[in-house]
């Protein structure tokens, strides 16, 4: 009985296409139909590994030929190991913030001045008269001069038509450039009659500054058709102190307090 010639070879089994990102790739389809009788069909080739993703199934196994002893595909090979992610780089830590400039210090107060104090002085005198032809009528004044009998400021003045003949303190004030100088000072007529008389002092000078410390003079003129004129040294300083000089011709009962 004459042999049937051998089937033609099953087709090659395509290959499984790999699995993209995490996808498993697909095994190859199985081997074609084994003919009757034929050789034994081939197994489908290896799938390539799926790239980057997880690992791919075997391809499944090829049906055997209906032939006769036909055997089974190659098992297909394991896809590739996918490669493992990478992780997120590490951030950029943040800058700290600049640190505040520091503040300027303050500047130092200006050291206090060292001042003058005005200080207060009381005078009281009672007045007597010299002896001249107007007498009891008089006039008079008391002003304060320095240390050299500059005049410094008039204090009290009585008089008025015959202020004039009050020559001490008329030349003082012009020698000082302030003739017949009143500024701050106590004026009254003439005086019928002697008497007390009081003045004061605040320790300013014609324009109202307060002056030096250091020695001074209260100066003392009484007029009536003869005249009386003396000046007395005190001192105006931190230290209070109490005067009272001799009496004269024209002058008694004088006294001075000074209180810084």
């Amino acid at each position: 009985m004459p042999i049937d010639p051998a089937g033609s070879a099953g087709d090659t089994g395509s290959s499984g296409a790999g699995g993209t990102g995490d996808d498993t790739g697909l095994a190859g389809t199985s081997g074609g139909v084994a003919g009757t009788g034929g050789t034994t069909g081939m197994g489908g080739s290896i799938g390539p590994g799926g790239t980057g993703g997880v690992t791919g199934a075997g391809a499944r196994s090829g049906s055997g030929g209906m032939g006769g002893g036909g055997r089974g595909g190659t098992t297909g090979a394991g896809g590739a190991t996918g490669t493992a992610g990478r992780g997120g780089t590490t951030g950029t830590g943040g800058r700290g913030g600049s640190s505040g400039t520091t503040g300027a210090a303050g500047s130092t107060g200006a050291a206090g001045s060292s001042g003058v104090l005005t200080g207060s002085l009381m005078i009281s005198v009672t007045t007597k008269a010299p002896g001249g032809r107007y007498q009891p009528d008089n006039v008079g004044a008391i002003w304060i001069a320095d240390a050299n009998t500059r005049f410094v400021k008039s204090l009290y003045v009585w008089g008025q038509q015959r202020r004039g003949e009050l020559r001490q303190w008329a030349s003082a004030t012009s020698a000082a450039g302030l003739s017949n100088n009143l500024v701050d000072a106590v004026t009254a007529a003439t005086m019928k009659s002697h008497g007390a008389r009081t003045a004061s002092w605040n320790g300013t000078n014609t324009s109202r500054a307060p002056v030096a410390d250091g020695g001074y003079k209260v100066c003392f003129e009484v007029e009536d058709g003869a005249q009386q004129y003396q000046c007395v040294d005190f001192s105006k300083s931190r230290s209070a102190q109490t005067l009272m000089p001799a009496d004269t011709g024209g002058f008694t009962a004088r006294k001075l307090t000074y209180t810084p």
